[in-house]
Parts: structure tokens; sequence; C-alpha cells
């Protein structure tokens, strides 16, 4: 079990097992999720972060018969996930006009893809259908969220891109799918939604080891990646989707990072494509495209003994870009993250002539008051 429990986050991932024990190329304590149950890759992504279904698939492997159940810390594990996934959908309207919930893309490391695909509990995809999770688990809130799918009259048209397809893995992840339907079509209704539905209670989700917040502030919606990008060394930058009734607006932006410094810096090559490949330059250097950045030097953070010993600049590494306290403003927000475990930075309240409230406590600040961000946590103000 100690391979399964690592691939979905419950232990460590150590790495292969070679003629000199296990590798552990990231340590004796690196997990594939965060926490909060995220995928790292290196921070938040939104399509590929959607390992529900196999997740589902391992906690299958794990039952010595269909009709009975599972490794339990697998199937806590994958409803954990699930609810965690389930902050990154956001309301809007699909091609026809109708009403849908979209998986979050804009502040994604992987994602290039807006918008992003209909979502609501689970993404469906060729090895599971969008009520594999609610089905296996029969979690309350994972039935709301599908419910809530059958309401906006959307679960057929997720399995619509699935009818032409040949693969054996498609036929697979189909069979189950009418036995899904019909367990949960059975279920009492449920009060849960979609956090980020209309009507739902404000909230503020931050998960500290991703460096990614969700907001629902009344009629706004704002996601932030504030470590985002930074593969290679400490990048500055950060990735916002703001939305309000009257306007959407998604950017990259600068921000404050404090960050235990290396000394070794990293040299931005001349990719105008793809950041962490080449192979696509050579095209782009006959149509004549160099990237007016390379050359930069970014800094590079300081790494654990254990995982140094295997790195050199301009190796991505999940601690080479990652800072300890970060300090976004972006339209009437202040982000303030602390992504360390064992320290506590102080945030200045800025100067504003309106109401400031702090989001996560539900209180309220006033200017130049000093406030204290705790190890792992998040402050978020919004300045009316």
């Amino acid at each position: 079990m100690r391979y399964l429990y690592g691939a979905v986050g419950i232990e460590p991932w150590l790495g292969s097992v070679t003629d000199n024990g296990l590798q552990k190329p990231l340590g004796d304590n690196y997990m594939q999720l965060t926490e909060k149950g995220l995928t790292k890759e290196l921070g938040y992504v939104g399509n590929y972060g959607e390992v529900v279904d196999w997740v589902a698939h391992i906690y299958d492997a794990t039952r010595p018969a269909i009709d009975q159940p599972g490794d339990p810390k697998i199937l806590a594990q994958l409803v954990k996930i699930t609810k965690a996934r389930a902050v990154f959908r956001y309301p809007g309207v699909d091609a026809d006009g109708n009403h849908a919930m979209f998986l979050e893309t804009p502040v994604g490391w992987r994602d290039s893809h807006y918008p992003g695909y209909i979502v609501y509990g689970q993404r469906d995809s060729r090895d599971g259908s969008s009520l594999q999770a609610a089905a296996l688990t029969l979690d309350p809130q994972l039935i709301g969220y599908a419910q809530q799918m059958f309401e906006d009259n959307q679960f057929y048209a997720s399995l619509k891109h699935k009818m032409g397809e040949r693969m054996v893995r498609v036929t697979c992840g189909l069979l189950e799918t009418p036995g899904e339907l019909e367990l949960l079509k059975a279920q009492p209704d449920q009060p849960y939604r979609l956090p980020m539905a209309k009507g739902q209670p404000d909230f503020v989700f931050s998960d500290e080891e991703d460096g990614v917040v969700a907001i629902k502030n009344g009629d706004e919606i704002f996601y932030a990646s504030l470590y985002w990008r930074a593969r290679y060394a400490v990048n500055f930058l950060a990735r916002v989707h703001y939305m309000t009734p009257t306007l959407e607006r998604d950017a990259t932006v600068t921000q404050d990072v404090i960050f235990d410094d290396s000394g070794m810096v990293y040299k931005r090559r001349d990719h105008t494509i793809e950041p962490h490949s080449g192979r696509h330059e050579r095209k782009a250097k006959q149509l004549g495209l160099y990237n007016a950045l390379a050359g930069e030097e970014q800094p590079i953070a300081k790494l654990p003994d254990d995982v140094l010993k295997n790195f050199k600049p301009g190796k991505e590494n999940i601690f080479a870009g990652k800072g300890q306290f970060y300090t976004l403003r972006y339209g009437p927000y202040v982000i303030a993250m602390n992504m360390t475990t064992n320290k506590t930075f102080d945030l200045t309240v800025p100067q504003h002539t309106g109401i400031i409230k702090e989001l996560v406590n539900k209180t309220t600040a006033k200017p130049n008051d000093t406030l204290n961000i705790k190890p792992r946590s998040t402050v978020v103000l919004y300045l009316q």
C-alpha cells in the first residue's frame, strides 16, 4: 500500500526503489498533494490537477469485490480531494447560453485554454464519468454537486464528446455510468451546492503549499496564484482572475515576495513558447522570434539540504522559486500569504479612506494597523 498511499498524498512520496534503496528525489517528507487536497504542479493547476478519476480507480483497486468497500484512507482522501477541487468552479454560460459551472484555468500553472471545461464535482474524462466519485462515496456534498449538474442539465452534455471515441479506456469508463446515474438519481435532495454557485455563503479558501487563493465576496469572485510558474527561481509574479457582475479580468501582475536567498541565480533562457522546453524554438528562431527577457537573472530560493545535492541552476524544482511570504494587491484586494511552517510575518494595512474588511476572520482593520500573519495562514483585505 506504500505506493498507493504515496501516490494519493497520504504518505510521503519517496520515488523509485533502486539498488541503493529508495530514491527520495525530493527528500524524506515530500507529499504529492497539499494538506488541503490539491495537487502540486508545481503550484495550482486547472485541468491537469483534476485527478479525482484516477484516485477513484486507485480506490476501486483496493476493493476485494465490486460490492465490498476498499481502503478507508484512500476513500477519505478521494472525498477530500473532490471537495478541495470544488472551490475552483465558477458560474457562467455555455456556448448555447445555458447556465454551467466552469473549471478555473486562468491562474493555473499548466493551463493555456480559456474558459476551462464545464465541471461540477468531477471532471468527466476518458476513464470515468462526472458521477464517479459521488457514486463511489455517497458523500452528501458530492451528491449535492451532482444534483446541481442535473438541475443545470449538463450531465448528458458531459458525455457527448465521448460518443465518438473508440478507445477501450473510454468504453471501460462508460461501463459504470448507467449504474452511477441510477444510484444518484435515487438519492434524497441535498442542500449542498458548489461553493462559488450563486447564493452560496462568502468564503476564503487558501492553500499555502500551492500558493493559491479563492475568494467569494458577495457577487465578486477572485482567484489568485501567488506562487505561479516559478519553476527555476523566484519571479515575483502572480496570476489573477477577477469577476464581478460587470467585468471579468485575468492578468499577470507583480507582487512582493520575501524569500530565503540561496545566493544562486537563474538566467532566463531564450524560449519564446514554452519556458521549460526548447522543442519549438527552432521554428521560432526561423521566424525571427526572440525572448526580450532572455538573460534576466532571477534569485533562487534556498533549498532543503536533502534536495540541494540533486539540484543545479536551471533545473526545475518546487523549492527553487518558492517564497516565504507573499503580498499581492489587485483592485480592491490585498492578499498576504505566509507559506512557512515556523515563521510569523507582519502586514501593514495600507492607507484607505473607506471601510477595510478582513475577509478570512470577518473583521475590520484600520490604516497602519499591523497584522501578524502566522505560519501557513493567509489574510485577505477588501478595501471598499
